[in-house]
């Protein structure tokens, strides 16, 4: 298992895939790090969450972005309402979904998408060893990533905004922790999706838009459908930019016990799945 993890690891930062989506994390987290307000990848960044969060942590930022003409004078302007800014980037973390692809996609999808998976698993290693061997690598990873997203912006946004601007370091951990296990989910899910499919392209082709999709059937059954709008607190996004804003314990714990029903029943079906599949 040891050998498997490592081989993928080394295979992961030997290609330029993971660099190019690094690059990408890094402007977004810059660019939102220099306008004082996090940047989102969905259908809304206040997608059907309490809207009063951001008026109140920063009650004329809306006003200023709207009546300034320039990046630099929309700063300036936002520089004179201090809010906890690297505590609103990680209620923003759902955009790391988009770079937990990449990492499923180069650790597993590709193998299966190949002939290299068959010579592996009809050496010594079995089923069962490679697919969460996978899952593994997969999660020590994408972890790797949440840690340097999260704490790089914490010290970060100190030497660019300085302190007004930023949260204690204990606040970011709480933040992490509450949101790894919803995390670890999504990954599950995306892993799951790589053994079922067992083609990347296929695997690009349901999961990229996977995301926006849910947010779209979240909004059209509230809408359309009546389902109760408080819902709407366990779709991903939501979840994640919830947990970053001092939630109750009820709801951090009912948001761990979702992310550990996601992790059992995603990688369940993914590796009986994996198991039952003929691989040519």
């Amino acid at each position: 298992m040891f050998n498997i993890i490592k081989s993928d690891i080394y295979r992961l930062f030997k290609g330029k895939a993971i660099y190019i989506a690094m690059l990408f994390l890094a402007i977004m987290l810059g660019a939102s790090l220099y306008e004082l307000a996090p940047g989102y990848i969905g259908v809304s960044g206040n997608f059907l969450q309490d809207e009063t969060y951001f008026e109140s942590e920063n009650p004329e930022g809306d006003a200023a972005t709207v009546q300034m003409d320039s990046i630099s004078e929309t700063r300036k302007k936002l520089k004179a309402y201090p809010y906890a800014l690297d505590k609103g980037i990680a209620a923003s973390n759902a955009n790391l979904y988009y770079f937990f692809i990449v990492v499923v996609a180069i650790i597993i999808s590709t193998d299966l998408s190949k002939s290299t998976v068959k010579n592996t698993i009809s050496s010594a290693v079995s089923r069962r060893k490679y697919y969460f061997s996978k899952l593994i690598c997969c999660l020590l990873v994408c972890t790797a990533v949440i840690l340097i997203n999260n704490y790089g912006v914490y010290f970060i946004n100190i030497l660019v905004n300085g302190k007004s601007f930023s949260s204690s370091l204990g606040a970011m951990t709480k933040v992490t922790l509450y949101q790894l296990p919803l995390m670890y989910g999504i990954i599950s899910l995306l892993v799951c999706i790589s053994a079922v499919v067992r083609k990347n392209a296929a695997f690009n082709g349901y999961s990229i838009p996977l995301l926006l999709v849910c947010q779209l059937l979240f909004i059209a059954a509230i809408k359309l459908l009546r389902v109760k709008s408080s819902l709407i607190q366990y779709e991903y996004q939501t979840a994640l930019s919830m947990l970053a804003r001092n939630p109750a314990s009820e709801y951090v714990i009912k948001c761990t016990l979702l992310g550990i029903i996601y992790i059992v029943i995603f990688n369940l079906i993914g590796y009986y799945s994996f198991k039952q599949a003929e691989i040519k």
